[in-house]
């Protein structure tokens, strides 16, 4: 056997394994005095967090519909009565269907924006004073 043959151990293997999980190649191939180690690591698709196994112990998880909210005009955004005021929402509020989440400033023209359904604020995607654009996001209701 030769030198290379001798030095093939779990150890080595168990290196040549590590090599591929840090690198995110898939395979390794070595040759040497006609023995040759390939190392395959394989493709898995990933799991996405519902499909994923859980303990037996776990209550399942439900998955709670979302709906983002986009803006419906360009100009600039405010989460409250005027500029730096209270905001009328903030992450976890409960609202109603229409009920007022923000204002768009368009050339002094103020355009409401509000809830299309009753939910829970589970994300703010604007700040206030930004400026946004038509299509986007600027709420996600759960």
């Amino acid at each position: 056997m030769s030198d290379f043959g001798a030095a093939l151990n779990a150890d080595a293997i168990g290196h040549l394994a590590a090599l591929l999980r840090e690198t995110g190649l898939l395979e390794i191939e070595l040759e040497q005095d006609g023995c040759l180690l390939r190392v395959v690591r394989p493709v898995t698709a990933p799991l996405s967090p519902l499909s994923a196994p859980r303990p037996q112990s776990a209550p399942p998880v439900t998955a709670k519909p979302t709906e983002t909210i986009v803006s419906t005009v360009v100009g600039i955004a405010y989460r409250g009565l005027a500029p730096g005021a209270r905001p009328f929402v903030d992450i976890g509020s409960v609202v109603e269907a229409g009920q007022k989440l923000l204002f768009v400033d368009v050339l002094s023209t103020l355009t409401t924006i509000d809830a299309p359904r009753a939910g829970r604020i589970v994300e703010i995607a604007v700040e206030d004073g930004q400026l946004v654009e038509y299509g986007q996001p600027l709420f996600v209701l759960e």
